[in-house]
């Protein structure tokens, strides 16, 4: 039985990152492949004690991660400001009219109420 070298930094990044795009609820599923491929191109030099063309496929693997990452993040965050801008500009009129609405018919009631009363303290 041959005794496997221990995990090198490089074989336990490709691991992880295997291990991420594996997960069923991950964001970036469609990597999945590339990341499979790195492993293998890894493994395979690691059984062949080279370096080099996986641990280049790893680093492009990394950085299309990154920037899939970033481009989920923009659109999430277009999505916030899209929404603020949604509720600023439609919203806070209709928010507004809302409120002086409920004032007005607040005021009114307290109006009919203070008149109710000053009819019936005026006829005791």
């Amino acid at each position: 039985m041959e005794k496997q070298p221990p995990l090198g930094i490089v074989d336990r990044q490709v691991f992880e990152i295997g291990r991420q795009l594996l997960e069923p609820q991950h964001q970036l599923a469609k990597l999945a492949e590339p990341a499979l491929k790195v492993i293998a191109i890894s493994l395979a030099e690691r059984r062949r004690g080279e370096r080099g063309v996986g641990t280049r496929a790893l680093l492009d693997l990394r950085l299309q991660m990154l920037a899939a990452k970033k481009n989920q993040h923009r659109g999430v965050d277009r999505e916030h400001d899209r929404d603020q801008r949604r509720n600023r500009d439609h919203g806070a009129p209709a928010q507004a009219a809302q409120l002086a609405a409920g004032e007005l018919a607040a005021e009114q009631e307290r109006g009919a109420l203070g008149a109710r009363a000053h009819r019936l303290t005026s006829a005791a």
